[in-house]
């Protein structure tokens, strides 16, 4: 900017200007005489730029150009600046880049304009226009690609960033897959003993209840202290409530041995390739892991988990990753749920307590179905009957850091990620609708497989 400024300085300077200022002005040629009488007199807020002939320089700043000197009175003689009488102040017209802007020229204020050179100022102002020109158009250039170039570092350092927070979470969930691997496989072996113990423990139990049965069908009368060790314990209770007592650890032992299993399906740390999987599945043990969430607390009743599902066929992915976007949206799902749960509750409703259980009862509930949309794609939706989005925040909900959770409480990454191991790394689709305290909708569009993509 200096450099070109210094340049036109010196191009000025050799063409011998004397007795010339001129002030441009970004306005057409028939509003700057109006802005200079009536407007304001110097025009400031549409000044651009001036040439003071006495000094032979170039200024931007209005209060060194002097703006406030300019004669308002000094009309345009007739012969629109073709200077055939004593030298008047000239207005000419300049077009650049789509924008009329006005060259203004007139006599300095130090130094008269001998009659001799009033026929040749039109042409010099011309030629001295041209300069304006180009000292506009070139630093309308470099502005324009200094502009780019900016938006340039900025779209990298956005890029890096993403691409930081990705290497980030991947190397945090890896390091929770091989946590999880490691936890699962010290469960698993200690849970192999008690569920094949309790096969044997439910055998033996049975065959010692049927010698007793046996034993007191041929000796209904026993010893009296025997007959007082009986009733002393409860043996009768203890016949009854021994079998109820091994179901319950079966289902027990069976429930564990579930979470194990989703714990490692979940993680997948061993399934870094493409793999056909069986999306419900990944939802069902995306489900299991979450369940301890979805239990009723003081704030909240228990969570309805609807399954719609349909009939699938085995989706070429990457499961582990599959498996994140689920977690990630069912557990602000959840989030939402107990935030919509506290909000109408009987201590922040206002409400007693006996007519908010009469008529406000709110029941959580999040329905996750799942449909063939042709032969080449399906489609996972997870809906809840929570607060909603609001309007002003959905252009931004998939971008990188963005969260409306308290601090420590959410990163902004969760649906970033997602959007990106669905959209980019899988080529479907994630999307969503919204109403303001009706719910929120999630759409998960996946090929079936990555030849769905080629074609």
């Amino acid at each position: 900017m200096y450099e070109l400024q210094t340049w036109i300085e010196i191009s000025l300077l050799d063409l011998n200007l004397s007795g010339i200022d001129f002030y441009l002005y970004r306005l057409p040629q028939d509003q700057l005489d109006s802005a200079l009488s009536k407007t304001s007199v110097a025009a400031t807020e549409y000044f651009l730029i001036a040439y003071d002939a006495d000094t032979q320089t170039l200024t931007q700043l209005p209060e060194q150009a002097n703006l406030n000197n300019i004669d308002p009175n000094q009309g345009q003689p007739e012969s629109q600046c073709g200077y055939d009488r004593p030298w008047l102040s000239c207005i000419r017209s300049i077009n650049i880049a789509r924008q009329e802007l006005s060259l203004l020229i007139v006599p300095s204020e130090n130094r008269a304009v001998p009659r001799a050179q009033s026929v040749g100022v039109l042409l010099i102002g011309l030629l001295s226009t041209s300069f304006f020109v180009m000292y506009v158009l070139l630093a309308k250039r470099n502005t324009m690609k200094i502009k780019a170039q900016n938006m340039a570092l900025k779209q990298l350092l956005e890029k890096l960033q993403q691409t930081q927070t990705q290497l980030v979470q991947r190397e945090k969930m890896s390091s929770l897959g091989e946590l999880v691997a490691g936890i699962a496989h010290e469960f698993n072996n200690p849970l192999g003993f008690i569920t094949v113990n309790l096969e044997y423990i439910s055998k033996y139990s049975d065959s010692l209840i049927n010698l007793l049965n046996l034993y007191l069908t041929h000796y209904p009368e026993p010893h009296p202290e025997i007959q007082k060790n009986i009733e002393a314990i409860e043996l009768d209770f203890i016949l009854k409530d021994i079998s109820k007592i091994l179901t319950s650890m079966e289902i027990g032992g069976e429930r564990l041995r579930q979470i194990v299993l989703s714990l490692r399906n979940f993680s997948r740390l061993d399934e870094a390739a493409l793999k056909a999987v069986d999306i419900h599945e990944g939802i069902d043990n995306t489900i299991m892991i979450l369940s301890h969430r979805l239990k009723a607390s003081h704030n909240h009743a228990e969570f309805k988990i609807v399954k719609k599902y349909g009939d699938l066929p085995l989706i070429q992915c990457y499961p582990g990753q599959i498996n994140q976007v689920f977690m990630n949206i069912l557990a602000n799902a959840i989030d939402v749920l107990e935030e919509k749960s506290e909000k109408l509750s009987p201590e922040n409703s206002g409400q007693d307590i006996q007519s908010f259980e009469e008529e406000s009862i709110f029941c959580p509930q999040i329905e996750v179905s799942t449909l063939m949309i042709d032969e080449n794609w399906i489609s996972i939706q997870i809906s809840d009957n929570g607060m909603g989005i609001p309007e002003d925040i959905q252009d931004r909900l998939f971008n990188p850091f963005f969260t409306t959770k308290p601090v420590g409480k959410g990163t902004g990454l969760g649906l970033s990620i997602s959007y990106k191991i669905v959209d980019e790394t899988h080529g479907g689709r994630l999307s969503f609708q919204s109403e303001p305290m009706q719910g929120t909708q999630f759409m998960i569009k996946l090929p079936i497989s990555k030849k769905v993509l080629h074609d």
